[in-house]
């Protein structure tokens, strides 16, 4: 079924559905949970918070988009769109007390973020496949240089077309939704770098790990997209058919 992502944003706005507001400051992103308020025709306020107020009215003189990454039923999307106002007097039907609230526009375009390919391939040391990842803006461009800063460190645990699972040895500062520059590498090919999309971080306690899947964006959308997506495909197989080979030796 076709997925219309602005009727997506319309009931995230109607059942005043939570969402996690990404504020740009010096290179990274400051992650605030939110929920969206009230539409009034072309605008939307969200709540806010009270303790990053400076850097809110930062982003209104400057005109910087912020990013909000919000679900709608089982689908996850985002937008980005800049803050026009800043209300610390916002009247909420289901608050007993004023709260601070944040007026932006309606996006343009909002993008609801893949699902990733049902095959995947387990990675282990042995394949000496590669991935790394950094913190990116909605405007940033995937080939340019990344800020150092901004990388998060993570290990690879499977393969599919459509994604990478990762995993970290402390909690990364990742959010759902959250835009990121992935470099993959295996053996002597040529490193290929991609958009890409954070999932949900989940702790697994017996490890004492964290885990995410990084959705592949906008594969189809350009010839250079689409030759990725052939040399992902053919290392996709070549790790299945190197699984298959260890598999039959084991059983031997």
């Amino acid at each position: 079924m076709k997925i219309d992502p602005e009727n997506m944003l319309t009931q995230a706005i109607e059942r005043n559905s939570a969402a996690v507001l990404a504020l740009p400051s010096a290179g990274m992103f400051r992650y605030h949970k939110t929920r969206f308020l009230r539409g009034v025709g072309e605008r939307v306020w969200l709540e806010s918070v009270a303790d990053d107020q400076p850097l809110l009215q930062s982003l209104i003189g400057s005109g910087e988009p912020v990013t909000v990454t919000f679900k709608a039923g089982p689908r996850t999307a985002v937008f980005s769109s800049p803050i026009l106002e800043l209300d610390g007097a916002y009247r909420f039907f289901d608050s007993r007390q004023p709260i601070q609230a944040v007026l932006m526009n309606r996006p343009a375009s909002v993008k609801p973020l893949q699902r990733r390919t049902n095959f995947r391939v387990m990675l282990r040391p042995e394949d000496g496949f590669r991935v790394r990842l950094w913190r990116i803006n909605e405007k940033a461009d995937v080939r340019d240089q990344p800020n150092d800063l901004c990388e998060v460190p993570t290990v690879a645990a499977d393969l599919s077309t459509g994604g990478i699972g990762v995993v970290f040895a402390e909690k990364p500062l990742l959010v759902s939704g959250q835009r990121l520059r992935v470099l993959l590498s295996w053996g002597s090919r040529r490193p290929m770098i991609i958009e890409g999309r954070a999932g949900q971080v989940r702790h697994d306690k017996p490890s004492n790990t964290y885990t995410t899947g990084i959705q592949f964006q906008l594969l189809q959308a350009s010839l250079e997209g689409r030759q990725f997506l052939t040399e992902l495909t053919r290392t996709v197989l070549s790790l299945q058919l190197e699984d298959a080979r260890r598999n039959r030796a084991r059983a031997a």
